[in-house]
């Protein structure tokens, strides 16, 4: 006969059940699945529950593969002891140790949240207990607040009574508020108050305290009118806002004169002195009285217009110098400065500096990456954009590219080494310094061979390559005296070429570029253009000119020179 077997032992002592929910007569109680390393060497198939009545004898309650399980029809405010034990093919673990629970439920919301005792800082909390305990004593409440109104997440007080003590904040707080009620059973399962069916309603409070001044650009400015606007406070002062007031004073020093009062978050004012400057206020409103005052200074002006000529002045791999000539057009109003933005795309400028004069045409960027690209923008400022909050700045400059690197040393020698009677092969030597940023490729610019000042581009549009160290030219003059410049070529000065229309702008090298701050470094050379001549004929010694010491020999010219 045969007979299969399982080679197992019954699991381990499993670790105590523990309490999930309960209510005033039942008890849901949960435990975990044995670690493998703890189940006898077989899979656990089920599980069985015991239950016990105070500290009486214990009883099955389950038998099954569930790893929970409700106890109904329980007696309300009684302590009942938990087993579980774990089962495989092998047998049935030991089982583990009681885990004693109160037959309770959570007690039902406080009500009447109130706040007495109001002050700038301090409060008291006062409430109703809550109708149904749950089946176990309330033991203490807890106050639980959440700051600037997000839901409450701290305990700030806890303790038996219907009143807290004084409690403190920073004036101003706005704050979301609850009560909770903890019975025996909670306590002794360690339930947050603030987490449980048992917390009050949140309900809201503020430290009170006037409101705060509201947030005002000026939204619209011609040179004799300007419109306001602002934000609600961001610190109503736990009252409502009813309205907003305007003042405004004459711009010759006088005092602030009220011009308006309504629940209009805008005001426009007219009939003013084109580039005069206005003291204004405006106040939130509220039961307290006006809150705290936002001042500003204001002129109507118009916007300025772009500045002209935006160059880089010098660089190098820690700076960037930039210059730029004033607008045109001011505005009406004089230019009090300027704003310079910068980043390494257009989507990722940000305000890098601002110049304190309408003189200063210049600024020195100094948060550089080296050899990175950077773009610039540039904008004149005057009281229309000045104003604190304005909503409006000047036109921008052209968008500047440049590269965080300065120019290439030129290459150590330029030398001839091939050609032909209308074409020349150039070699060259690495540059000892790249500027800062690695060299891309190679330049090569020839004259007319004929003692020109001006060079073209030798290859005609063919790039040479960082690797390659040299190059043959074609279409030369047979006879003809050439100077030819070879310069290195890295990212900076390709940027500032391209930033300046490139090819087809006849733009070819950073010396064709405007009030260019760099200037290619090259290393120029002179040849005449020919091919090698043929090769002698053998030389022979001449007779009787033989000694110990010497000899003397003969040949006969090429026949093409």
């Amino acid at each position: 006969t045969e007979q299969t077997t399982i080679c197992a032992v019954a699991p381990t002592k499993t670790s105590p059940p523990y309490w999930k929910a309960s209510t005033r007569t039942s008890i849901t109680m949960a435990w975990s699945m044995p670690r493998e390393a703890d189940n006898g060497g077989a899979m656990v198939t089920r599980y069985r529950l015991y239950r016990a009545l105070g500290t009486g004898p214990f009883y099955k309650v389950y038998d099954g593969p569930l790893r929970e399980f409700e106890s109904i029809g329980l007696a309300t405010g009684t302590t009942y002891r938990f087993q579980v034990t774990a089962i495989n093919q092998a047998g049935e673990s030991e089982r583990s140790e009681p885990h004693e629970v109160l037959c309770a439920g959570v007690p039902g919301k406080p009500t009447g949240i109130a706040f007495t005792d109001d002050s700038r800082t301090d409060t008291v909390v006062s409430w109703t207990p809550p109708a149904d305990n749950g089946g176990s004593e309330i033991i203490h409440y807890e106050i639980w607040v959440g700051l600037d109104g997000v839901a409450p997440d701290r305990r700030v007080w806890w303790g038996p009574g219907t009143v807290s003590d004084t409690l403190t904040f920073a004036t101003g707080t706005k704050l979301q508020v609850q009560v909770a009620a903890i019975n025996a059973m909670m306590l002794q399962n360690d339930i947050s108050g603030v987490m449980s069916p048992g917390a009050s309603d949140p309900v809201m409070h503020y430290a009170a305290m006037p409101a705060s001044a509201p947030s005002v650009i000026v939204a619209g400015s011609t040179v004799v009118s300007i419109r306001l606007e602002w934000d609600v406070p961001d610190d109503l002062g736990g009252l409502a806002v009813t309205g907003y007031t305007v003042y405004i004073d004459d711009a010759l020093g006088g005092p602030l004169v009220h011009v308006h009062t309504g629940t209009e978050r805008y005001y426009t004012m007219i009939g003013l002195l084109t580039g005069f400057t206005y003291r204004a206020e405006v106040c939130a409103l509220t039961a307290k009285g006006e809150g705290k005052p936002a001042q500003l200074k204001i002129a109507p002006c118009g916007t300025p217009s772009a500045v002209t000529n935006f160059r880089v002045l010098s660089r190098s791999t820690s700076f960037i110098r930039l210059g730029w000539d004033p607008p045109v057009n001011t505005g009406e109003c004089p230019i009090l400065g300027y704003v310079i933005w910068a980043g390494d795309s257009e989507q990722s400028m940000t305000q890098v500096g601002r110049t304190p004069s309408a003189l200063d045409t210049a600024f020195t960027f100094r948060y550089v990456s080296p050899d990175l690209e950077y773009l610039f923008i540039v904008q004149a400022e005057n009281w229309k954009t000045r104003a604190p909050g304005a909503a409006f700045s000047g036109e921008n400059s052209t968008t500047l590219h440049a590269v965080s690197a300065n120019v290439p040393s030129a290459p150590t020698y330029v030398v001839r080494s091939g050609g032909s009677q209308d074409s020349i092969e150039l070699s060259w030597g690495v540059p000892e310094f790249d500027g800062g940023s690695p060299i891309t490729r190679y330049s090569i610019f020839v004259n007319d061979g004929q003692g020109g000042s001006h060079f073209t581009d030798a290859m005609q549009g063919v790039a040479v390559p960082y690797s390659q160290r040299s190059a043959m030219i074609y279409g030369l003059s047979s006879g003809y005296y050439y100077a030819f410049q070879v310069s290195a070529v890295n990212q900076a000065i390709d940027v500032a070429i391209q930033n300046a229309g490139g090819a087809s702008a006849g733009v070819l090298r950073a010396l064709d570029v405007v009030s260019s701050d760099l200037i290619e470094n090259f290393t120029t050379s002179y040849f005449y253009i020919a091919a090698l001549p043929d090769a002698p004929a053998m030389p022979a010694v001449l007779e009787s000119t033989r000694t110990a010491s010497g000899m003397t020999l003969a040949w006969e010219a090429p026949t093409d020179s």
